[in-house]
């Protein structure tokens, strides 16, 4: 079951930062800091026609599914992040979902979200196994380094 749903998952990542300042900065950073940046991860739609059809898989399993994999799309750009953010004496903030339609539709159209085929219908991302999120890049204090 699990192997036949990884082969129908088209999985993809885009990531950029953003110097300050920024026009969009205020809509899109979570915290303020020397820049921030956006992950966009999909798993496009390839959850629909398994779910719709496999009914070896309790339907409480298929959010899970979903959810852990989008967490392995992060994990991966949010390392390359970090490695980054570290190389300019930077740490990066928590992870900020982005909800609002106003700050997903800037996501986007920063990111090119047409890239991984993700578009957003009625203010929500589709397909729907996608995420947008931001992160600010914020100074290490000296304090800390020592």
């Amino acid at each position: 079951t699990l192997e036949r749903l990884a082969k129908d998952l088209q999985p993809g990542v885009l990531f950029a930062t953003f110097g300050h300042p920024d026009p969009d900065q205020a809509v899109l950073s979570p915290l303020p800091g020397l820049a921030y940046s956006l992950i966009l991860a999909t798993l496009g739609d390839g959850f629909a026609k398994p779910r719709a059809v496999e009914t070896a898989l309790p339907e409480r399993l298929w959010p899970l599914l979903e959810e852990t994999a989008l967490d392995e799309c992060l994990r991966f750009a949010t390392g390359i992040l970090a490695d980054e953010a570290e190389k300019d004496n930077c740490e990066l903030s928590p992870i900020n979902v982005l909800g609002d339609a106003v700050a997903l539709e800037a996501a986007l159209r920063k990111l090119d979200g047409a890239k991984l085929g993700v578009t957003l219908v009625d203010g929500r991302l589709s397909p729907s196994a996608s995420w947008a999120v931001s992160l600010s890049w914020l100074a290490k204090s000296k304090a800390k380094r020592k």
